[in-house]
């Protein structure tokens, strides 16, 4: 694909005149196969003569090697790339970048920022984080504009002020931004006065996996034990089906399953870490003649629990989505009374500033945050069952009352019994006629 006349290695010379020597040709709408000799850190750098021979070839793209004092932070953010939150931690962390000249060939934020650094610098990380590589000297070229992509989008060049550059406009070194002290010392461990600091833990270094995991473990610890609250039973049922492989590809299921509990043990949700026992149990027994031994499903369990809980560190849930059951502490899965009126009182203890039931109505009301909703489309019942369920799944298989929490008569029966708890029952005298104001049993909702 030309333009004006001119495939994009065409711009090889103009890119020479701008400082970027290292040109390198691929195949028309390629990002890969460069030229042999000329990547890596030991590599070449073209010739006329290269220039030449490549374009004889027949090759129309053209990709940049950068130089040892250029980078290029390539965030990625398709796909469910995570390249633009890890771009705003790092700014948060490091301080924000000035604005630089972007090379791209989509419009979702994706694209590699170009950035001037101190050429001393030799050891540099081939990550930022997740969704972010690093295009740097001895690692990755980058392909560039006007190149046309696989998917028949062209490359472009971005200004620093956001506008798209012109036909055949390229950005001398000079007019990228410098990369700031805070960056060029997170990523590299070199400090202002260009020491480098002897405890840095470079990023995606294996002795970040190992201090990541390390803390993912002390977190998974500190999850929230006890009696499972009436958000979890779902939760504990999807992930148990995962692991039985009874939903499909048991590796991916699992996985996904796991981050969910994660996710709803981080947000005050009592019970994951029982639930998360089970769950691998379960994951191990299904997948390891598979994977040639129980270890190794081990393993992979350990990577769904420690990466999960790292994805739940960097991207905490805001408040307003913490259980409302939290600050219930129950240390233990109480199984000592299984019958229908205790069951029913301890229902009634969760659900003391979340539910009312007004006998004249016949009606259930829950209160949700803001309001009190009566409840139209059974929520008490599901609420109900996820709560016998989160019961039942702490226990063992053959644990006497066991199966018998997951039948409808129990269910029905236990809500039934609960609307005559002193927590639930209510009367349409305690009602106003707006919702947001009386009813709740804190004082200050009333």
């Amino acid at each position: 694909m030309s333009t004006n006349g001119r495939v994009p290695f065409d711009y090889a010379e103009d890119y020479r005149a701008a400082g970027w020597s290292g040109t390198l040709a691929l195949p028309p709408r390629q990002k890969k196969h460069p030229p042999k000799g000329f990547t890596g850190a030991d590599g070449g750098w073209p010739l006329p003569a290269d220039i030449e021979a490549w374009r004889a070839q027949g090759l129309e793209n053209i990709a940049l090697r950068p130089p040892p004092i250029v980078i290029g932070l390539d965030v990625d953010c398709y796909d469910g790339k995570e390249g633009k939150e890890t771009l705003r931690r790092l700014c948060e962390q490091w301080g924000t970048p000035d604005r630089t000249w972007i090379s791209t060939s989509r419009r979702d934020g994706s694209g590699i920022r170009w950035f001037r650094v101190p050429h001393t610098i030799e050891s540099w990380p081939t990550e930022a984080g997740p969704g972010i590589e690093i295009v740097r000297f001895g690692h990755r070229y980058a392909v560039a504009p006007p190149s046309v992509h696989p998917s028949g989008e062209r490359y472009r060049w971005v200004r620093p002020d956001g506008t798209d550059a012109s036909e055949g406009e390229i950005p001398r070194f000079g007019y990228l931004a410098e990369l700031p002290p805070g960056w060029l010392e997170g990523l590299t461990g070199v400090q202002a006065n260009g020491k480098r600091d002897p405890g840095h833990v470079r990023p995606g270094s294996r002795a970040e996996v190992r201090e990541n995991r390390k803390r993912a473990a002390e977190w998974i610890a500190g999850l929230p034990r006890g009696e499972p609250c009436s958000c979890t039973g779902q939760l504990a049922a999807d992930a148990l089906a995962a692991a039985r492989r009874e939903s499909g590809n048991a590796y991916d299921h699992t996985r996904d399953c796991v981050f969910a509990l994660l996710r709803a043990g981080e947000q005050g949700h009592r019970g994951i870490s029982g639930i998360l026992e089970r769950v691998r149990a379960e994951y191990v027994q299904t997948v390891g003649v598979d994977r040639g031994g129980k270890a190794i499903a081990e393993g992979e369990f350990d990577r769904f629990e420690l990466d999960g809980a790292a994805k739940v560190m960097a991207d905490p849930s805001k408040d307003a989505n913490r259980c409302r059951e939290a600050s219930r502490d129950v240390s233990t899965v109480d199984t000592s009374d299984l019958t229908q009126d205790g069951l029913a009182l301890r229902l009634g203890e969760l659900w003391k500033d979340e539910a009312r039931h007004v006998a004249s109505w016949g009606r259930w009301l829950f209160y949700d945050r803001d309001v009190w909703q009566t409840d139209e489309c059974l929520e008490h019942m599901t609420r109900t069952r996820d709560f016998l369920r989160g019961i039942s799944e702490q226990m063992k298989q053959d644990e006497p009352g066991r199966a018998k929490l997951r039948q409808a008569d129990t269910v029905a029966k236990v809500v039934g019994l609960a609307r005559s708890n002193l927590e639930q029952r209510a009367d349409v005298e305690m009602w106003d006629a707006d919702p947001y104001q009386l009813g709740h049993s804190n004082p200050e909702k009333r």
